[in-house]
């Protein structure tokens, strides 16, 4: 006798084809419900693959979408093996609120209340606090000079800034490229070193501009001058000194 003809002969002699009565499949529904209850209050961190299959064959079953819980596994499974990753996604909190859910009477308010693994996440994000919006008093701009490499201007830039900073806090200047929705400035500082060339010698000038960000509206201008291109960022530190008492 084959396997098929054994199974069909098993089901005929106990009748398990007969449906069963309502309070039979009352009965089991909620022995599954309750042993599901069971393993997931057990240890809720090492229950979330189990957390994410069960959120996922739910999920589909709200849609009317047939599917085991096996391959809602099976599903789950290589969604991790190319997602890396997703079972964090449903976390403790996908735990508790699935055996709330198992726990209680599936009304229509319940379902609605389960959340899959990805309104979990969105959950999670509410719960983070958004970026704190800072404001700066000026926003320094490189420091132009002709003939002279990147490198030098960008630690001529650097030493206004650190005085800025120094004098008057720490909220007195950024980098104008480091502006951005959470960092921002009413001003803009702008400097700019020129030769002279005079009968006597060479000798540098530095000036500065603080310009409005909304209209480029120059509000102040200031200048300082050197006779020897070594004392410049002695000069930057000066002016800065100077603009941040206006600050």
């Amino acid at each position: 006798m084959k396997n098929d003809e054994i199974l069909k002969a098993l089901i005929n002699r106990y009748e398990l084809s007969e449906p069963a009565s309502p309070d039979v499949r009352l009965s089991m529904e909620k022995s599954r419900r309750d042993s599901l209850v069971a393993i997931l209050k057990k240890d809720a961190r090492s229950a979330l693959y189990t957390t994410v299959v069960v959120s996922f064959f739910l999920w589909l079953k709200k849609f009317g979408i047939p599917i085991s819980i096996s391959k809602s596994a099976a599903a789950v499974t290589a969604a991790i093996a190319i997602g890396a990753g997703g079972i964090t996604a449903a976390g403790i909190y996908g735990t508790v609120k699935i055996a709330r859910y198992l726990s209680s009477p599936q009304t229509e308010s319940d379902k609605s209340e389960l959340t899959s693994p990805a309104d979990t996440t969105a959950v999670d994000k509410k719960n983070v606090e958004a970026p704190q919006l800072i404001t700066y008093a000026l926003a320094v701009a490189p420091v132009e000079m002709d003939d002279v490499s990147r490198t030098t201007l960008s630690l001529y830039t650097g030493t206004v800034i650190k005085e800025l900073q120094r004098t008057a806090g720490r909220r007195a200047a950024i980098k104008l490229d480091m502006l951005d929705r959470y960092h921002v400035s009413e001003k803009i500082l702008s400097i700019s070193i020129i030769m002279l060339n005079e009968k006597s010698g060479a000798s540098w000038r530095i000036s500065a501009k603080i310009i409005s960000s909304s209209n480029s509206q120059v509000l102040s201008h200031i200048s300082e001058t050197v006779n020897n291109e070594a004392d410049i960022p002695v000069a930057l530190r000066n002016l800065a000194a100077r603009i941040s008492a206006g600050l």
